[in-house]
């Protein structure tokens, strides 16, 4: 038996009540960081990512060597895909663990290398890519709601 791994990225997060509500219902025990680099403007997710996690009840696990060696050219060199391997360990206990990273979407990040890699080394991997829920505006929103959707969509600085 196996657990089930999920991705997620925590751009537009504002902390640790948004990433409760990303990851409700999903049974995740251990958050992996993929991360190269722990500096992000976002405060939640910058040095302070441990506490983050840990404040849900999740543990927290900073792998570096599942970081994205190409991340300022858009490429994807993954610093030591060996590595993944750490990740397989902690599913086949059985654990459910999700792979955090900044991007919100999957489809660009290194994090589906992450994946294709593992799903590669173990095939009956189930994999789950966790994206936030579609947001809609109601037709009497106020200017503050409407400036807090729009701020939501637009990327961080």
């Amino acid at each position: 038996m196996t657990g089930t791994l999920h991705t997620f990225g925590y751009q537009g997060l504002g902390g640790a009540d948004d990433l409760r509500r990303l990851l409700e219902g999903t049974d995740i025990e251990t958050i992996v960081d993929v991360r190269l680099s722990v500096w992000s403007g976002n405060r939640a997710f910058s040095l302070r990512t441990r506490d983050t996690v840990e404040g849900i009840g999740l543990r927290y696990v900073g792998m570096r060597a599942l970081g994205n060696l190409a991340y300022k050219t858009g490429g994807i060199q993954i610093a030591d895909i060996e590595a993944i391997e750490v990740v397989l360990e902690y599913l086949r206990t059985p654990a459910n663990v999700a792979l955090m990273c900044v991007c919100a979407l999957p489809d660009h990040c290194h994090r589906l290398a992450l994946c294709e890699e593992a799903v590669r080394r173990q095939p009956d991997l189930r994999v789950v890519h966790l994206t936030r829920p579609a947001a809609f505006l109601s037709a009497d929103a106020t200017d503050e709601q409407i400036e807090a959707f729009t701020d939501a969509l637009l990327p961080m600085p």
